[in-house]
């Protein structure tokens, strides 16, 4: 999203609550990949909220390269 941290981490509990529930209701495996892809995403989103809060924050510097490569590994 880009937009800010406290929009990033919203996005991510709402994207991973809504992946959750597909997985959890999804009955065939053959659609696991695609019904997890929210949840793929919320994970993503929380990297980004974690390279935020480095940059916004001077005591979790050290989350810095964490979410970036995270974040990255996903995109």
């Amino acid at each position: 999203m880009c937009f800010s941290l406290t929009s990033s981490l919203a996005s991510g509990a709402v994207l991973t609550a809504v992946g959750s529930a597909a997985l959890k209701k999804n009955p065939e495996p053959s659609r696991a990949f695609l019904a997890g892809m929210p949840l793929l995403f919320g994970l993503q989103q929380f990297a980004e909220g974690a390279v935020w809060l480095a940059l916004e924050r001077s005591p979790y510097a050290w989350l810095e390269p964490y979410g970036m490569y995270a974040f990255l590994l996903m995109a």
